[in-house]
């Protein structure tokens, strides 16, 4: 990511968190001024479970699986299937 990146997401995390604040979310900012997208999504998930304890947390998504027709191999990250074994 690039700083204009981290500039940008972190201004959108600080608008999401006024509006958590506003709607009566969360209680107040749980982050400071020149904290880093990262530390922001930290805080915020730390704050959303202590605002809301009984609620539980999982992991949206635990990887990505792409299509055997799926042609980008540099995003792919998997041999081409001419080149994997068959199983059949």
């Amino acid at each position: 990511m690039t700083d204009h990146d981290d500039t940008v997401l972190a201004e959108k995390f600080r608008t999401l968190y006024a509006h958590l604040c506003r709607e009566r979310i969360l209680p107040s900012m749980p982050v400071t001024e020149d904290a880093s997208p990262a530390q922001m999504a930290t805080a915020l998930r730390q704050a959303l479970c202590n605002a809301y304890p009984a609620t539980k947390l999982k992991r949206m998504m635990k990887s990505i699986h792409y299509a055997n027709s799926f042609t980008d191999t540099a995003l792919r990250g998997v041999p081409l299937p001419s080149t994997m074994s068959s199983n059949t």
